[in-house]
């Protein structure tokens, strides 16, 4: 435990580090986020939800409340500050970041290598909130216990816990049923004894709100889901491969992302052969492009974070390659890869929490709490979020159609109208 302490302390270190600098110039509270600060007040409020988001879009399929839940104690932390869920995405962050070390260390890769594993994790942090944000912790765990599988380490009790854990991974995101199929090849081709009635009740332990919710809505969501797959599209969307391509580019460089996927589809294929007496060559392959032969049935809109199961073996993969080389020649390139990301991290390129925190106090302020009209002059999709905003900050009971009128937008102001404040792109318009 002594020597897993200090290079712990240190991952978590610099993962902090990446996601806290800057962090409010970074964070958006868009569609998503605003619709689980809704969700979540409303189960603090004392209704309790048995489904979570929505898949795809406002007609698709539900997925299960786990995400509301685990978002609850932060906002009650925060008492509904916009920025709590920021906080539980730092701490799923973080604790993705250090994973790898703990788990894989000694048994399944070289310490240096499971270290650096987890330093090329800590400096890629995604600081989106939402029910996608788990696949990368998930992915990792079920990793771990099918090379567990493979080994055959893996004790009946740990075994039951992946069932169950694949049931829960499914239903807080449909990107992560994507675990269910290597780990039933591995279970197919290892053969372990267990009892299959037990683990299909533990797989679908998690699924019981969801089936609830259909038993009181007609099943509602399975005849979603069944609509997903049969019904017909005339749209010509891009491959699962080109999406797969495209994830393929993880980090900020100074090359093309093309340029960048190519290299690390190389550096898999690489450190496969070289892994291949601590990790199976046919499993390294069959978990990186599994998921994308997997997808190629399906042909409607695909996103990459589908392929994130896939996508872990990237930071293995280069962490492997640099434990290596020389430790010098081994530290310059991770100090090229920490500038690059660094300097990043310091460009703001989309409207943030921030500017639509700032623009709603300076309405407050303008206003001296007290009644107006409020428009939005901007793009579709950017105004989401101002009403959860406008709600935290007890403004929304003020709003008047007769009262002064303010507008949000992006554009300089029209002939008579007088410009109050800005943050960012944002523009605060008295008309």
């Amino acid at each position: 435990m002594k020597k897993l302490f200090l290079p712990s302390l240190v991952i978590i270190t610099i993962a902090l580090f990446f996601r806290l600098y800057r962090f409010e110039y970074r964070y958006r509270f868009e569609w998503d986020q605003a619709d689980d600060a809704n969700k979540v007040t409303q189960i603090l409020t004392g209704h309790l939800r048995l489904i979570g988001p929505q898949v795809a879009n406002e007609n698709s399929f539900f997925v299960g409340p786990q995400h509301y839940y685990f978002l609850t104690p932060f906002y009650l932390l925060g008492r509904g500050n916009p920025y709590s869920a920021a906080a539980a995405n730092i701490l799923i962050g973080t604790l993705t970041a250090v994973l790898p070390f703990l788990l894989l260390s000694h048994n399944f890769l070289p310490p240096t290598a499971a270290f650096l594993t987890s330093i090329l994790l800590a400096i890629n942090p995604d600081l989106t909130s939402w029910n996608a944000m788990y696949a990368p912790i998930f992915s990792l765990i079920v990793f771990f216990f099918c090379l567990k599988v493979l080994k055959s380490s893996i004790s009946l009790r740990q075994l039951y816990f992946l069932f169950f854990l694949l049931g829960f991974a499914t239903t807080t995101h449909l990107a992560n049923a994507i675990l269910i199929f290597p780990t039933l090849i591995v279970i197919l081709v290892k053969r372990p004894k267990f009892n299959l009635f037990l683990s299909a009740f533990l797989f679908l332990i998690p699924f019981t709100p969801l089936i609830i919710f259909d038993l009181r809505h007609q099943f509602l969501n399975i005849r979603q889901i069944a609509n997903l797959f049969t019904s017909q599209t005339n749209i010509d969307y891009p491959s699962s491969w080109q999406i797969f391509r495209r994830g393929l580019s993880m980090y900020y460089l100074p090359i093309s992302p093309n340029t960048q996927g190519l290299l690390n589809l190389l550096i898999v294929l690489w450190s496969s052969f070289i892994l291949r007496h601590r990790i199976s060559f046919w499993f390294m392959l069959l978990w990186f492009f599994g998921p994308m032969l997997f997808l190629l049935l399906y042909h409607r809109q695909i996103s990459e974070y589908y392929f994130v199961p896939a996508l872990i073996l990237i930071p293995l993969s280069i962490a492997t390659l640099l434990s290596r080389l020389l430790p010098a020649i081994c530290f310059f390139l991770l100090l090229f890869l920490f500038y690059f990301q660094f300097q990043e991290f310091r460009q703001s390129h989309s409207i943030v929490l921030k500017n639509k925190m700032d623009i709603i106090t300076c309405l407050a302020s303008e206003t001296k709490n007290g009644p107006f009209f409020l428009s939005y002059d901007l793009p579709v999709g950017l105004n989401f979020g101002f009403d959860y905003i406008l709600q935290y900050y007890r403004l929304d009971n003020l709003i008047r159609s007769e009262a002064q009128a303010f507008s949000i937008s992006q554009t300089s102001p029209a002939i008579g109208d007088k410009l109050i404040c800005q943050s960012g792109p944002l523009l605060l318009i008295k008309k």
